[in-house]
């Protein structure tokens, strides 16, 4: 029997069959994303200004700018986009509330851009608890404000926060409240990271066939990382057919986070998705530097796919498949599920003590070296010294023993 030993094996590739429709991503660094507990201080306004041209460069569709009925930045960053990066589509968040939506409309007319509002409500019992509501409650007051601002044509995006912890029925009569007064977006929130993959697939497939049906509705998945499956849930929710995403830089966020942008286009792209949006995946790592440095947060150096250890190889049998594989096509993936030169970034050989003959003769082909003038001698006094020192040698300690 003939085995294929030519192309690698996607075992997740079967899945992807339902996924046809366009995926807008939204950007809410500059919302969610500022309530992180590891901003020491928060950006200033032209960090935020420069931070948009980063959103847009990358290929996010729309960025929510806040909150316009406590927060004035909402108007700073509308009027910046209208005047500078008109393509980009800006929205605001407010309550499920008459009183909300009018900083809103104030801010549409004051600038001229026609933005949407996301306009969110509690729906989980443990919310409906401690705020006292009840169903009747709930019900007339999503009639109520989207009824308020499609009146006055505000499109509308009903956010049902802790939809996650919610039942059934309960979001069929919201949903369907909320679509029957014009809505023409709704959010499934899994505002404290309850959910699993498993469960998104059954609520997103819930809304899809027995709420939304044949109607032109918007359903989009915003996820929250408690329990560190913020990235698996939104690749999930867009399988199983949302095609509205919100993440933010670096999945800054709330306690543990949002969605990380970089996690989740990276991985559409493994999955051969990545075209149904408008992003540009060489400008990802510019967008997450920029992000960090606003923020005064440090990314990790074993972040996936832009920390800076993510291309780095110090095991000896991995820099000797490295080097092996340097005529092939793929060889950015002989140890790797992220390409490399796909982010503009290469492969890191670094030599310590657990590296071997083909670290050394890797990183000096790297500083310029031929592979014929470099001795054997060389090469175990190199692996010596970092044996003795037990740790990663710098460049010069390297070039020391030449």
């Amino acid at each position: 029997m003939a085995l294929n030993f030519v192309k690698n094996h996607d075992w997740s590739q079967d899945s992807l069959v339902n996924v046809q429709s366009k995926i807008i991503l939204a950007d809410e660094t500059l919302r969610d994303g500022l309530q992180s507990g590891s901003i020491k201080k928060k950006p200033n306004i032209k960090q935020m200004y420069a931070f948009l041209h980063c959103i847009n460069d990358l290929g996010m569709d729309e960025v929510n700018v806040g909150f316009p009925a406590s927060l004035r930045i909402a108007y700073e960053l509308v009027k910046y986009i209208a005047d500078h990066i008109p393509e980009l589509k800006p929205y605001c968040t407010g309550r499920a509330t008459v009183d909300d939506i009018k900083p809103i409309l104030k801010l549409r007319e004051d600038t001229g851009v026609d933005v949407f509002a996301a306009l969110f409500v509690g729906t989980s019992p443990i919310r409906t608890r401690v705020e006292n509501w009840n169903l009747d409650n709930l019900v007339r007051q999503v009639r109520g404000a989207i009824k308020f601002a499609t009146e006055n044509n505000l499109k509308v995006m009903l956010v049902t926060e802790d939809t996650t912890r919610t039942s059934p029925d309960i979001l069929s009569i919201i949903y369907e409240t909320a679509i029957s007064e014009g809505a023409k977006k709704i959010c499934i929130a899994d505002t404290v990271g309850q959910s699993t993959p498993n469960g998104v697939h059954k609520i997103v497939s819930y809304i899809k066939d027995e709420i939304v049906k044949t109607s032109n509705i918007e359903i989009e998945w915003h996820g929250h990382n408690d329990r560190g499956l913020a990235t698996s849930n939104a690749i999930q929710a867009v399988l199983s057919g949302v095609n509205r995403v919100s993440t933010t830089a670096i999945g800054v966020g709330e306690r543990a986070g949002n969605i990380p942008t970089h996690e989740f286009i990276y991985n559409l792209y493994l999955l051969g998705i990545l075209d149904r949006t408008n992003i540009n995946l060489a400008r990802i790592v510019e967008y997450s530097q920029r992000c960090a440095k606003m923020l005064g947060i440090e990314i990790p150096k074993i972040e996936p796919i832009i920390g800076d250890d993510i291309f780095t190889t110090e095991s000896g049998i991995h820099a000797a498949a490295i080097l092996k594989s340097k005529t092939i096509e793929d060889k950015n993936n002989v140890y790797s599920s992220v390409n490399a030169e796909t982010l503009g970034r290469k492969q890191k050989i670094v030599v310590g003590p657990n590296s071997g003959k083909a670290n050394v003769i890797s990183l000096l082909i790297e500083q310029g070296f031929n592979e014929s003038d470099i001795t054997e001698q060389q090469i175990q006094k190199i692996l010596s010294l970092a044996k003795m020192k037990n740790k990663q040698l710098t460049l010069k300690e390297i070039l020391s023993q030449l």
